[in-house]
Parts: C-alpha cells; structure tokens; sequence
C-alpha cells in the first residue's frame, strides 16, 4: 500500500495526533437505478460490525480512480460501467489514524456471483437514507450521499 507521511502534517481530525498525515484511500459508492429509486450497496465491514462502501489503500503506481474500481470488486465483485465521477471525500479513524478517501460514483452494470472478497463479506442495496443510517461513523460520507446524483452527473472514463 501507497501512501505519503510527513511530521509536518496537521491532524484532519481532532483524536489524531498532530504530525500523522492521513492514509489516503479511495472508495466506490456503487449505485444502481431501479424501479423504487436509487440504490447503492453496502458491503459487511471486514470486521463484520456493521456496513460500509467498498474502499481501501491507493497501491503505488495505481490512480485512486483505478483504486476504487478495484476495491469495488475485490470486496463486493462489482463488474462496473465505463462511467464514474469523483463526488466527494469521507474521514474517519482507524487504529488510531486518520484515514482519507477520495469517493467516486460507480454504477453497476452487474455482480459476479464470485469474487476474491466473497467468503469474508456480504453485500446488500441500501436505498440512500437507509445507507446514510447504516453509515454514519464516517464523517463526510452523509453529505455526499444527501448530495448524490450520479444519474445526471457521470464522465466515461477511458
């Protein structure tokens, strides 16, 4: 895993010594539109308290684009559409450390009934308040869900 320290970095968050930079991470809110509206999935946590969105480490050489679409199918075997927009970010701490993901808006064009994370996590559609109930420890993450829009929204990506 990528990323970059410096002891000249401020806290981001106010539990988090000053001098740790953050982690950087990229996350997929993986949508789908659908006759009852606009879903997104949640996958298990991997410590399996509770929901969250497919997110993870930036690897060296890899864009936090390329990062998410990863992470959306090692964790959930998201098969994606060529289309996704950076909406945001999210915050939260980990074993003492400040965690920051870049978000990105994913749709699915389908789910793998296999995938490397299968045996380790469930995954469900979540309507957007169900979601923002489910995922309220990460802070950031409810304002870009209350904001989200991909249908009107999205890029292809090449």
């Amino acid at each position: 895993m990528f990323h970059i320290e410096s002891s000249a970095c401020p806290a981001l968050l106010p539990d988090v010594p000053v001098g740790k930079c953050p982690r950087h991470q990229a996350g997929a809110i993986v949508w789908q539109a659908t006759s009852l509206g606009l879903q997104v999935l949640l996958v298990e946590r991997s410590s399996g308290r509770g929901w969250g969105i497919p997110k993870g480490g930036i690897e060296r050489g890899e864009s936090s684009t390329d990062a998410a679409l990863r992470e959306a199918w090692e964790e959930a075997g998201v098969e994606a559409k060529p289309r996704i927009q950076q909406v945001g970010q999210m915050r939260y701490i980990k074993r003492g450390r400040d965690q920051l993901v870049q978000l990105y808006s994913v749709e699915a064009q389908g789910l793998a009934s296999d995938w490397p994370e299968a045996q380790r996590r469930r995954r469900a559609w979540f309507s957007i308040e169900d979601a923002i109930r489910e995922l309220d420890r990460f802070s950031g993450l409810q304002q870009v869900l209350e904001a989200f829009d991909p249908v009107t929204n999205v890029k292809l990506v090449a």
